[in-house]
């Protein structure tokens, strides 16, 4: 269930995160923030703005630049090498997929 009492529909990779999920653009930088934080990486703010999709926005993910930050499950010391996790490929919100990713 999400915060208002209601079952949260599942988030695809290809569903639009403006038209589908109502994610604007103001939204766009808090997720950007939060997927920053859970990752310990700098993203493009321009690649994060310009996408579409949540398959978007990991894209985006994967060509970010690492930072040293702590973070609230344990991560690896290096960057992940391309394929070395699996991305969920439904989860119940989209700040889900760094936790169904990393942290279970």
């Amino acid at each position: 269930m999400n915060r208002r009492g209601a079952d949260a529909p599942l988030v695809g990779l290809d569903d639009e995160l403006e038209a589908t999920l109502g994610i604007d653009r103001l939204a766009r930088m808090e997720l950007m923030l939060r997927i920053e934080s859970a990752f310990r990486v700098r993203m493009s703010e321009t690649l994060v703005q310009q996408a579409v999709t949540p398959r978007d926005l990991l894209d985006a993910l994967d060509v970010s630049q690492p930072r040293e930050t702590s973070v609230p499950c344990a991560m690896p010391a290096k960057p992940l090498a391309a394929g070395a996790v699996e991305i969920p490929s439904k989860a119940q919100t989209l700040l889900d997929v760094p936790d169904r990713a990393m942290c279970s």
